[in-house]
């Protein structure tokens, strides 16, 4: 597969290195687009902007899909914001640029789909994600490895087979929420 929207890719690993920051693109972008149209997702949840690269993987394919995401960093936000205008996805996305953990705690919708690329993923996280998501949804969560190479309790949640379907690629995994 190509990486969609190689422009704003390469802008993200530009400012990436300029501003010494964590805003690292999903290098994997391209499964984004096909998972959220093979579910049909229109309601998605995305923790950690970045730049919107992944925001705009996700709308690529899904014109009917709306986009709530969520990052601390307010220049990464405007950013990201004026990207999504370029491309003409502004509309579908909602933006929060606060802690993650404090607008999860505020969300009362169900989402058909969560993408995760925050830091270390943590189970607090988790119990938020698996309290938003619909049954039959879907978790993408990246960063599995950084601080532990087995991926600690957010991994040993998700092989928890009583309530989640989930495989692994490289640093993501994706879980089905079974209950």
């Amino acid at each position: 597969m190509n990486q969609p929207f190689p422009d704003v890719f390469q802008e993200c690993i530009k400012h990436r290195s300029s501003h010494l920051c964590g805003a690292y693109p999903y290098a994997s972008g391209e499964i984004l687009s096909p998972l959220s149209k093979a579910i049909s997702a229109r309601k998605i949840l995305e923790v950690g902007t970045g730049l919107g690269y992944s925001t705009l993987c996700l709308l690529e394919s899904n014109p009917l899909g709306e986009i709530v995401t969520i990052d601390q960093d307010a220049t990464h936000v405007a950013t990201a914001k004026k990207i999504w205008e370029q491309h003409g996805y502004e509309k579908q996305i909602t933006t929060y640029v606060e802690k993650a953990e404090d607008v999860l705690s505020r969300l009362s919708e169900q989402f058909d789909l969560i993408f995760f690329d925050g830091y270390v993923p943590q189970m607090k996280m988790l119990l938020q994600f698996e309290k938003l998501l619909r049954k039959d949804g879907i978790l993408v969560t990246t960063n599995l490895f950084l601080r532990d190479e087995k991926g600690g309790k957010y991994l040993k949640a998700l092989l928890d087979r009583k309530k989640w379907e989930t495989g692994i690629f490289s640093d993501t995994a994706i879980s089905t929420k079974l209950i």
